[in-house]
């Protein structure tokens, strides 16, 4: 064994570091490999040394630390291995680490000499011991490290097996690197004593000059938090922008729509803030750029990443500050809100103060108005150098659209348009959705979006603008928006832009706070004389164009308009708010679904009394042999997995006619029937809105079917089965399985059985 690893052995067993020296061996390899090795330097040598070294220059990137067996006849148990850190900087690979002699330190430019080598000798086989860091981004180096090693006494510290052995000395530093560990810091003198666990009615306060804690506060009562606050410069941070992030609680771990950590981060005229809630106290920070607040929270670093679940939202006119923010902490006895983890925990805080700062600040901000904030309306055109915005009140919007369009623009087509917003609570699997309409008139695109500080109208020719902009400013999670599937286009209603614009204001739709802005979108569109939808239900608001051809046709009285749509009396919602009660109108079983391209190109409301003709009449469906069919199925939840019969199962049907079925039903009375020339429409898609996760075939499948049955056969069998045992389609599982088995011939079931 050779001198070194018998000290290494040595250390392992005595306790007292007896051959311990307070110097760092420094060896340095050349391009070839070759080792340069250096005498012992000593503390008072050790800064310049280094300088002289280029270390002032080295900025370090990536630290990782790694271990290795320390004897060959005994497996690494128990601790009995040698650990050591490699830290990756601008223009060098390093090593730092421990043994019972000393300190030492390599250098050199390939990673294998410092990782596989010490001074100049093999290493037994290295393995990651499991901590490390890419992306270390404080600014620090090398130099740094040599300073932290004598500021916090570690040449001073004798070797000892079990209190201070290589151990210990890897994972310190790794932690002042990364800063992993409260106040732990290459540039701040680290301290192993850290407050949580328990709840306390307190504010932590921390400023950070650059990367470093340069302030950190404790701060307890009504009186002490806001005198603390004036003292600071609060009144005069007024909050111009805001955006929601979150991360990881565990590192490698994904959230699973739950394991995370969420916070909001304010940006302000001078400083960026950072407001959240820990399981011991809220913590509020400051910094002069939010990535210092992204990555660090109370001057330890944050397990993961953070990633925007909100992206930021600015205000031109907004007259708030952190004083109202600080306030509202206050009297809305956000200290005296115990923390829990599942009732009131950092996402239901953050969602709190996050809707506090965009709609209800006011009500808990003492010497502001409590009057509502006059409803206002947004406009923006783009195109080049024309771009304009401007602000209207409600009665003058009308009066302006007459000012700046002099042409009468007749509404062509009409789209719903959807992305992804926060969850509001821990529970909340099914977040809502931010929803818009877009129109077409002519080359013209227009958008509305309600927000909670006013409505938006946007003008483009290019429709672009208005999908990826609100207001001049990017819109929120833009690469997750997505069409709804609800859309009409070949408009018959000679109706136009003009119409919307009274629409909006007789309707007041952009001061009712029953229509959020998640469902505005859908609101609008049911409202709209764009769809005219035979009833207000969200999925069943689609609008055909044969009976939209039919409206246009029709002048007489509504009764007329009932008899050519052949139902009782529909209610029917136009721009004019046109409506006719119904006390008898039938109750239908089936919605019907035809795709063309991936949008939806027929919706029907049916009876399945109706439906066999209908589909024979419309689609060949008496003549469309069924050639194969297949059971899938759609976990209820993106994050939960498909086990426990928690899915959605329904078959989908190949005919002769080259066209694809699907059906499935849905509310325990309703049968859904769709059908498309792609398989993947009715696959991915349930009344004309996307799937809430991948589908995946539940395992029962037949790709050559020869009983010469049609789909009309499958509609006649669903009629039979429904009309003798309606409980038969209670379930989605025992619906998709049975219609499966009878299409199929199995388990003695047929489609001709009565």
């Amino acid at each position: 064994m050779s001198k070194l690893f018998r000290s290494i052995a040595q250390g392992y067993s005595s306790n007292n570091g007896a051959e311990w020296t307070p110097t760092i061996r420094f060896i340095s390899y050349d391009e070839n490999g070759d080792v340069t090795r250096t005498p012992p330097i000593e503390a008072d040598d050790l800064l310049e040394f280094f300088d002289e070294q280029g270390a002032s220059a080295e900025v370090i990137v990536k630290a990782k630390i790694w271990k290795h067996q320390l004897f060959d006849v005994f497996p690494a148990w128990f601790g009995l291995w040698h650990e050591y850190i490699v830290v990756e900087t601008t223009n060098w690979f390093w090593s730092f680490e421990k043994f019972s002699c000393s300190l030492f330190v390599q250098r050199s430019r390939r990673l294998d000499d410092v990782l596989r080598r010490i001074a100049g000798k093999s290493r037994k086989p290295e393995r990651p011991e499991g901590r490390w860091d890419d992306d270390v981004r404080f600014g620090e180096t090398i130099q740094n490290v040599i300073e932290w090693i004598l500021n916090t006494g570690k040449l001073e510290t004798n070797y000892d097996t079990f209190k201070s052995n290589c151990h210990f000395f890897a994972s310190l530093l790794y932690e002042a690197i990364t800063r992993t560990k409260k106040f732990a810091s290459l540039s701040v003198k680290g301290s192993s004593k850290s407050v949580g666990g328990q709840w306390q009615p307190k504010i932590t306060f921390v400023s950070y000059r650059g990367n470093t804690v340069a302030e950190r506060l404790t701060l307890c009562g009504f009186s002490n938090i806001l005198e603390f606050g004036k003292s600071i410069g609060i009144d005069d941070e007024a909050i111009i922008g805001v955006e929601k992030r979150t991360h990881n609680l565990f590192r490698g771990v994904p959230s699973l729509g739950l394991l995370y950590h969420e916070f909001i981060i304010l940006k302000a005229i001078s400083w960026n803030w950072s407001i959240e809630k820990n399981s011991d106290g809220i913590l509020v920070q400051r910094a002069k750029t939010a990535d210092v607040l992204y990555d660090n929270a109370d001057g330890i670093r944050r397990t993961s990443r953070t990633s925007s679940y909100l992206s930021w939202r600015n205000y031109d006119d907004c007259r708030h500050t952190i004083n109202h923010v600080f306030q509202w902490l206050l009297n809305n006895e956000e200290l005296k809100r115990t923390y829990h983890l599942f009732e009131d925990n950092c996402q239901i805080f953050a969602a709190r103060l996050h809707q506090a700062i965009l709609n209800e600040l006011d009500k808990f901000v003492s010497g502001i108005s409590e009057a509502p904030r006059e409803a206002r309306i947004k406009f923006a055109s783009y195109g080049g150098a024309t771009e304009m915005k401007t602000s209207r009140k409600a009665d003058e919007l009308v009066a302006f659209y007459d000012e700046t369009n002099r042409v009468d623009e007749r509404i062509d087509q009409v789209k719903l348009w959807r992305h992804p917003m926060p969850s509001r609570s821990l529970f909340d699997f099914n977040p809502p959705s931010h929803e818009f309409i877009t129109i077409k008139t002519g080359d013209v695109y227009y958008s509305f979006d309600k927000y909670p500080d006013a409505l938006y109208i946007q003008k483009s020719a290019d429709e672009k603008d208005v999908l990826a902009m609100v207001y001049s400013k990017p819109r929120p999670n833009r690469e997750h928006l997505v069409a709804d599937g609800r859309y009409c286009t070949k408009l018959a209603y000679n109706e136009s832009v003009r119409h919307i614009i009274e629409w909006i204001v007789n309707t007041r739709c952009y001061e009712n706070a029953k229509i959020d802005p998640h469902t505005f979108g859908s609101s609008a569109f049911a409202d709209f004389a764009i769809c005219r939808p035979a009833s207000n239900r969200r999925r069943s608001s689609y609008w055909s164009m044969e009976r939209s051809n039919v409206i246009a046709q029709i002048t007489k009285t509504a009764n007329d308009v009932i008899q050519k749509l052949g139902e009782s009396t529909p209610s029917i919602l136009g721009l004019d708010a046109r409506f006719v009660s119904s006390t008898t109108r039938r109750r239908p079983t089936v919605h019907f679904v035809a795709y063309r391209d991936g949008l939806v190109s027929r919706s029907d409301e049916l009876t399945l009394d109706e439906t066999s003709k209908f589909v024979a009449t419309h689609y060949d469906a008496d003549d469309a042999r069924i050639v194969s069919s297949k059971i899938w199925k759609t976990p209820f939840f993106a994050w939960f997995p498909p086990i426990f019969c928690v899915w959605h199962e329904f078959v989908i049907v190949e005919s002769s006619s080259n066209r694809y079925w699907s059906f499935e039903k849905h509310d325990y009375t309703r049968v859904i029937i769709q059908t498309s020339t792609r398989e993947s429409d009715v696959r991915h898609h349930s009344e004309g809105v996307g799937r809430h996760s991948p589908t995946i075939p539940e395992g029962r499948h037949c790709e050559s079917i020869a009983f010469n049955e049609t789909i009309v056969d499958c509609v006649e069998w669903i009629r039979r089965r429904h009309t003798k045992s309606a409980a038969f389609t209670k379930f989605c599982h025992h619906f998709a399985s049975l219609l499966y088995e009878a299409i199929n011939r199995q388990k003695g079931r047929r489609l001709d059985d009565d």
